[in-house]
């Protein structure tokens, strides 16, 4: 601790040319069970919070998992919320009380699935939960507007079996205001329409971005909306094809001239093959460049430069593929395990004010089992010096077609929710690092943990040992020590984390008590 201590004091008085390093690294967070991340999102004391499901592999139960961290990415809390039938989320942000909003599914006794809201205060305290909806509703994105109430975008099945557009707004203590549903032409399978998103803009009205489907075209569309925030009715929308492709947005965001950047994936019928793709459009949704890369579009952000990056997909890579401010590739930086069943699944990219880049993912590969939340922290060109490798692919310029008007209706209702609190998950470092300096790493060989499986003590071999913790699988610490003798003797059978930190390392270990 005391050579960090100097480390970070020798950095804060070099010369302004070289007081640019970073901090970096790569953790994970999650219990033994299969946690999904849905969303991640910076807060206001410049920490990060994620929301996902985690699912029990023994008993199928899915809940809501929200995991809390500083900004650099050491856990502070985890909950996870939920009733005994299924429960999960898909985004998360924060609120002007401090508090957080969030928005996916849950299920009712008479297993009826609804869109959710669920508002908890900044230390994770339930504030209340509402179901809005008939039946196969879902929420996808959730936003606090300016008069504190929410809009919500998602999904129903109530209006037709493939699925349409849900759009809702409440006040701020989650009573329904007004409700709409959008959807194509089309029906069945692959056919379904879907909102990706919403956000509601500079003039307090909202523009909304999701997927509708042509039976025409026989291809799903890319539809931009705005609605009026005061009276809910349409101000513009527009849908494009590009072509020939099927198009699925996932992302969008409101630029510095007003337009949006859209991102997505487009792919031939009945082909696997996906494309990536930028869709710009003016102030009014007209159309006015996209170009398609390799791979699939998840994320998108404009950059500190006037630029755009987002979070793209291949086979076995996921990247940050920046670019300039007309879509041309300036760089692309891949990261996470490729080796053979192995997965990563990107989720959300953000960008802080030193141009670092923040990355919220799902990872097998890492952390304490099955599926974890991943954090990602890079520098200003994607590296984060562990688990990271240099990626080309290419992008090309894409032919859009302007189309038509999807059909609009309202439906749904509002109802009280009773979850119930737990908490779940432990941290992961792999790596962290001080301008490339490497401070914390959890693959330092030099530190050995035994026995394992471990009777009635754990002995750490290793030098300058600071502190030592234990978790059960839940994440609640169950002993500490600053020796390296651990007593494990009062402890139940089961699996534990070891987190053994010492001047140089914070290692983490499973550990399995076995009396």
């Amino acid at each position: 601790m005391k050579k960090l201590l100097l480390l970070l004091l020798f950095l804060t008085n070099l010369t302004p040319e070289k007081t640019s390093a970073q901090i970096t690294f790569q953790k994970t967070y999650g219990t033994t069970n299969n946690e999904i991340m849905g969303a991640l999102i910076k807060t206001a004391d410049k920490g990060y919070i994620m929301a996902g499901t985690v699912v029990n592999t023994a008993t199928s139960q899915y809940n809501i998992s929200v995991v809390k961290t500083d900004s650099n990415g050491t856990l502070q809390w985890t909950k996870i919320y939920g009733t005994i039938n299924l429960d999960g989320t898909a985004d998360i942000n924060t609120t002007t009380d401090g508090g957080y909003i969030i928005t996916g599914y849950t299920q009712d006794s008479n297993v009826i699935v609804k869109a959710m809201l669920l508002k908890i205060k900044a230390d994770g305290t339930i504030q209340w939960v509402k179901s809005y909806g008939r039946f196969g509703e879902n929420g996808t994105h959730v936003q606090q507007t300016a008069d504190k109430g929410y809009i919500v975008i998602g999904g129903t099945s109530s209006v037709s079996s493939s699925g349409n557009v849900y759009v809702f707004k409440t006040d701020s203590l989650g009573a329904l205001q007004w409700t709409k549903t959008f959807s194509g032409d089309g029906s069945g399978g692959y056919n379904s329409d879907n909102g990706a998103s919403i956000m509601q803009t500079s003039d307090g009205n909202y523009v909304l971005l999701a997927s509708i489907y042509s039976y025409l075209d026989r291809a799903s569309h890319i539809y931009i909306a705005k609605i009026n925030a005061v009276t809910d009715t349409m101000q513009w929308e527009h849908s494009f094809l590009i072509i020939p492709y099927v198009s699925y947005v996932t992302s969008f965001t409101q630029t510095a001239d007003k337009g949006f950047i859209i991102t997505g994936s487009a792919s031939t019928v009945g082909n696997n093959s996906l494309n990536a793709f930028l869709f710009k459009t003016d102030s009014v949704g007209a159309f006015q460049w996209c170009k398609k890369y390799l791979g699939i579009g998840v994320s998108v952000i404009q950059t500190t430069d006037g630029g755009y990056a987002f979070l793209g997909g291949l086979a076995k890579s996921n990247y940050i593929c920046k670019t300039d401010s007309s879509g041309t590739i300036q760089w692309t930086q891949a990261f996470g395990d490729t080796s053979n069943g192995h997965t990563t699944s990107v989720q959300t990219l953000l960008q802080n004010s030193n141009g670092q880049y923040i990355i919220g993912a799902n990872t097998n590969s890492f952390g304490a089992g099955q599926n974890d939340f991943y954090l990602v922290k890079t520098n200003n060109l994607g590296k984060s010096n562990c688990n990271d490798y240099t990626l080309s692919i290419i992008t090309t310029t894409a032919t859009v077609m302007n189309s038509y008007s999807p059909r609009k209706d309202t439906t749904g209702t509002a109802s009280a929710v009773i979850f119930t609190i737990d908490t779940g998950g432990v941290e992961n470092t792999l790596c962290y690092n001080i301008g490339g300096i490497s401070t914390y790493n959890t693959q330092n060989s030099t530190i050995k943990i035994y026995p394992n499986p471990a009777n009635n003590k754990i002995t750490i071999d290793a030098t300058d040992v600071i502190d030592v913790k234990l978790f059960d699988v839940l994440g609640k610490q169950v002993t500490s020590t600053k020796t390296n003798d651990v007593d494990i003797s009062n402890l139940t059978n089961g699996v534990y984390f070891i987190q053994v930190q010492t001047n140089k390392n914070i290692f983490t270990q499973k550990i399995i008590v076995q009396h």
